[in-house]
């Protein structure tokens, strides 16, 4: 009887053992790395959504520039802004990238834009590159069908970051932002950009 009751002991013990051991293997670590579906998680700028349908984003910070969209389900990245208020909205200039919609890139009013933004001013980045061609196209996606922009080699433009997509004329698509033409933002490929290229992914 002794040693059956030694033996239904022991049992007992190893389940309960086994039901821990287990349960410990489904605690979540306190430092669970984020979500990479999370927004604004990986690559450049932070996490936004804008707050209205069919949101234009603009090639340039001024109404009558070429237009992309955004959704309010969107991942968008808010990277920096200009100090300068747009006609009728409010708020700042806000450069944002659209992962959603094709990587397309503009300006919006921080009005429509909702969560925590970028404290970056654009006019404080480095001019850290030039085009190496005469009328080199920006263009508002990562493709050559897009709406485009375009800078001189004279002009002084910052490489923000780059997509591994190759182009039409090799290497990757590049997204700067063209300080001496009215702040015109567009990709580009690299090899139309003077060296060292960002390694920043966008």
């Amino acid at each position: 009887m002794f040693s059956t009751l030694r033996r239904r002991a022991a049992t007992n013990i190893a389940v309960v053992a086994m039901f821990v051991a287990g349960a410990v293997g489904f605690i979540a670590p306190s430092n669970a790395a984020a979500d990479p579906g999370d927004v604004g998680v990986n690559g450049i700028g932070v996490g936004v959504h804008v707050t209205i349908n069919n949101a234009s984003l603009f090639q340039c910070p001024a109404t009558n520039c070429n237009q992309g969209t955004a959704q309010p389900a969107d991942d968008v990245a808010d990277i920096c802004h200009v100090p300068v208020s747009p006609p009728q909205w409010g708020g700042l200039w806000n450069l944002v990238l659209n992962h959603s919609n094709s990587n397309q890139v503009g300006w919006i009013s921080s009005t429509f834009l909702r969560g925590t933004l970028s404290g970056d001013n654009c006019e404080g980045m480095p001019r850290n590159t030039q085009v190496t061609i005469n009328n080199a196209s920006l263009f508002q996606c990562p493709a050559s069908n897009c709406n485009q922009g375009t800078a001189q080699p004279a002009h002084h433009l910052k490489d923000l970051c780059y997509v591994p997509l190759s182009t039409p004329w090799g290497n990757y698509w590049h997204l700067v932002l063209n300080y001496t033409n009215s702040l015109q933002v567009g990709w580009i490929s690299g090899t139309f950009l003077l060296g060292p290229l960002t390694q920043t992914r966008c």
